[in-house]
């Protein structure tokens, strides 16, 4: 499918990766306050001491959830590389992945893709101006959009959303299988869609046929079911249509304009 730059290192480990978010994540602790100073110092100013960073803030921003959607397909010769990394970005328990295999490219047997895929990577591409859809695309927090076996720009991408603003919702299980999320302020039903995904167990597959045939590949959080929801009253409820193939579901805030996530919670089951 239609990729945008060369190829990339596909040799890497879970190790590589966690090492690299964490001195990068600190780069960017580091260099912020400098650069925010550096720009608001104008000419001839004494300068002044630089605020310090309390312990408490960097445990929040490192703790500042991130939410990377793949979107992928078994059909694409670069998607394994893609696929591959995802997985292992989703081992940082603050990184929330979602893998959406799209349906207009795509093998003819054991396919993955569903159209809410397509659609959604669709509305992304009208509110970032990325372009027509491609695969393999990772697009991070709503706000950016990155090559999905980019290594370097993956990272750096997921670095730098540690920087954002997406709160963590707060989910509460009833009885019968009902959640309930009860919404802060800054998030309300008159500026913010919302929409659950529920994903899958980890699933091991030769894929059938196409360019990628015979290869073995191991899918982590692929989405099989994406619904919307509707607050009333600040409070989302809720009862997902849970499946023996599901592991879990994911509920995202998302601003209707910008498509920037405002609000996100993960339920592993």
């Amino acid at each position: 499918m239609l990729n945008r730059s060369k190829h990339a290192n596909p040799k890497y480990s879970s190790q590589m990766i966690n090492v690299r978010l964490t001195f990068l994540m600190f780069l960017g602790l580091f260099m912020v306050p400098m650069w925010s100073f550096a720009q608001d110092e104008g000419p001839n100013v004494a300068a002044q001491p630089v605020e310090a960073v309390s312990d408490e803030s960097l445990v929040a921003l490192a703790e500042a959830p991130v939410i990377v959607e793949l979107f992928s397909s078994q059909a694409c010769v670069f998607c394994p590389r893609a696929d591959t990394l995802f997985n292992d970005l989703i081992e940082d328990d603050s990184v929330i992945g979602l893998s959406c295999h799209v349906d207009y490219f795509d093998v003819r047997n054991g396919a993955l893709s569903h159209r809410f895929c397509t659609d959604q990577q669709t509305k992304y591409a009208q509110q970032l101006a990325s372009g027509p859809n491609y695969t393999p695309q990772i697009v991070i927090n709503g706000v950016q959009d990155v090559v999905g076996y980019k290594f370097d720009k993956v990272l750096a991408a997921v670095t730098g959303a540690r920087m954002s603003t997406v709160q963590t919702l707060k989910l509460t299980k009833g009885q019968g299988g009902n959640y309930t999320i009860k919404l802060p302020a800054d998030i309300t039903a008159e500026t913010n869609e919302f929409r659950l995904m529920i994903y899958d167990k980890v699933k091991d597959v030769t894929i059938a046929d196409g360019r990628n045939k015979g290869k073995k590949m191991t899918y982590k959080n692929i989405v099989s079911t994406m619904k919307p929801l509707t607050a009333q009253n600040g409070t989302l409820t809720f009862k997902p249509e849970i499946k023996p193939a599901n592991a879990g579901f994911v509920v995202i805030a998302q601003d209707t304009e910008t498509g920037a996530i405002t609000g996100v919670v993960q339920e592993r089951l």
